[in-house]
């Protein structure tokens, strides 16, 4: 029996399981301030706009995703929900391409376990799929240079075979600066496959061409780059290095296929693939050296003042675990068969992924309450939430953090530019917004800035004000909580 046709009509059932989660938790999740920037970097009416927005090194660069949004908003309007939808359908994308390459290489039932496992167990796909950010992209260009590798490692380079893998390993390198880092150990993970003349040959290949294209993208970028945006801390502990690796395939899925394992293999058609097939060194290799790249960023975060670790930048070494999976099924005789009686296995294996998929969307919409996500570091302390009077944020970053949706009516943005106001209600009608008027209006409220020396009183045009610091503080961070109560004298 061929079990190419129901596999595939299972990975669909995954994928569409996959989306409703998403979709259920983006309906739960508020925008946040790195929202904000990418849908801002994306609406600009103008190219020489874009160009200026791309080089400000602010939040834009490299420039792949903000320039393909930018270029689809001309003609599509994006709103931020529509941008997150964008990030699950480069993920569903690129787990499809995965597991199109693998069944050709492997077979169906390692294609579908490998991919499957790791799309229903990964809390980095499951995060970035509800994120409006490039890290959706940045996971399909992974799978798309696996893809290319693979496909250029085990046929005769054609010039179109060329072409595309030129454009996976560009868009890769153009979508995150780690991007490059990625390309590199791809393309040595592709040396060994060349056969004789390896240097010409690499000197030739679509992988060199791309990094001509995209360093100089980079040097310019690189200089304009604003330097806060390396200066936010990122935990690099060693439990931080081992949640990279357990958050995106529990050890215990394993289970079930080394059951299986110890089971004699049913006879039947001859035995497609195997780790020790010379067509699969490629995406042996290149997995291997992807999923090692937390431990070499966490290395140099401890010997170097540099520090890169931050696990949404190594989210293409999902992709190599979804291969690395898949390679290691397809040495257990009983699977490698891809008989009919794998299909119950494979059924068992994918239940077990799916109820580590519900339970992580559990975990996730418990996370999206303000008081738990992971900004909790800038979440005001329960003294403030709890107060019935009106809460206004002098700043995006310290309002989004600390926005419940569902008491929106009571905490409010202070925005006093008009352009700037119409940008935030175009942006998500979530977002509670006030103009320096009606913070007057309000008379008595609580005021969480990160400004000790902003004389707020005088911001508001009043003169003065009796000013309280009765609200303590979240200790973590560096802002300010303080009860005003205007003089009514003030306000006549």
């Amino acid at each position: 029996m061929n079990v190419d046709r129901p596999v595939s009509i299972l990975l669909a059932l995954l994928g569409a399981a996959f989306a409703i989660c998403i979709i259920y938790l983006v309906h739960h999740k508020a925008p946040w301030v790195d929202e904000m920037y990418t849908w801002y970097g994306i609406h600009h009416d103008a190219p020489g706009q874009l160009v200026e927005s791309l080089g400000s090194g602010i939040n834009y660069s490299p420039p792949l995703y903000f320039f393909l949004n930018w270029v689809c908003q001309l003609f599509l309007p994006l709103s931020l929900n529509a941008l997150r939808i964008e990030s699950l359908l480069w993920i569903l994308g690129g787990t499809f391409m995965v597991y199109l390459m693998l069944r050709k290489q492997l077979g169906s039932v390692a294609a579908i376990i490998g991919v499957g496992g790791v799309l229903l167990q990964s809390n980095l796909l499951l995060e970035q799929s509800m994120e409006a950010r490039a890290y959706g992209l940045f996971f399909f260009c992974g799978s798309a240079v696996l893809y290319a590798g693979q496909l250029i490692s085990t046929k005769k380079c054609s010039r179109n075979m060329w072409a595309w893998a030129f454009l996976a390993h560009l868009a890769l390198s153009l979508t995150h600066y780690l991007g490059i880092i990625f390309s590199g150990l791809a393309a040595l993970s592709r040396y060994p496959t060349m056969g004789k003349r390896r240097i010409k040959k690499g000197m030739t290949s679509p992988e060199f061409a791309s990094w001509i294209v995209s360093l100089p993208v980079y040097g310019y970028l690189l200089i304009r780059q604003s330097d806060h945006l390396a200066a936010w801390p990122r935990p690099n502990g060693l439990h931080d290095l081992l949640a990279s690796y357990l958050d995106s395939i529990n050890p215990l899925f394993f289970t079930v296929p080394i059951i299986f394992a110890l089971l004699p293999s049913p006879s039947s058609r001859k035995q497609k693939g195997s780790i020790e097939h010379e067509g699969n060194k490629f995406i042996l290799y290149c997995s291997i050296l992807w999923i090692c790249i937390p431990t070499l960023i966490w290395l140099l975060s401890h010997t170097t003042p540099l520090n890169l670790f931050k696990e949404r930048y190594f989210i293409p070494k999902e992709a190599g675990w979804m291969v690395l999976v898949a390679l290691l099924i397809s040495r257990v005789p009983f699977f490698r068969s891809n008989s009919r009686k794998t299909l119950l296995p494979v059924g068992a294996c994918m239940l077990l992924g799916l109820g580590v998929l519900i339970v992580s969307t559990k975990r996730q919409l418990f996370a999206l309450n303000p008081s738990r996500n992971y900004y909790h570091w800038i979440i005001a302390d329960e003294s403030i939430r709890n107060s019935s009077l009106p809460k206004v944020y002098a700043g995006d970053h310290l309002y989004f953090p600390n926005q419940n949706p569902k008491a929106k009516e009571n905490s409010f943005l202070w925005i006093n530019d008009n352009a700037l106001l119409k940008t935030y209600s175009l942006f998500s009608h979530k977002i509670s917004t006030i103009k320096t008027e009606e913070v007057i209006d309000l008379q008595h409220f609580v005021l969480i800035h990160d400004y000790p020396k902003e004389d707020y009183a005088k911001r508001l045009n009043i003169g003065r004000a009796d000013v309280k610091k009765k609200f303590s503080v979240n200790k973590h961070s560096k802002f300010f909580a303080d009860e005003i109560r205007l003089q009514r004298n003030l306000l006549e």
